[in-house]
């Protein structure tokens, strides 16, 4: 269930640099194709959601 949150301005500018940043060692290094690189970048949001709801933290 998607529950609102805090909405901050500088974590949203944050976010968006981080993902830039991502964006530019991603090009830069050839690792992935250009045309995955909105995928991996997904792929990184997605995982970073999901640490902060904690679904992989170990439950007693």
């Amino acid at each position: 269930m998607l529950r609102g949150g805090h909405v901050r301005i500088w974590g949203t500018v944050a976010g968006a640099l981080v993902l830039t940043v991502i964006g530019h060692i991603l090009n830069l290094t050839d690792a992935v194709s250009n045309y995955l690189n909105g995928a991996v970048q997904g792929i990184i949001v997605i995982v970073a959601v999901l640490l902060q709801r904690g679904v992989w933290s170990s439950r007693p």
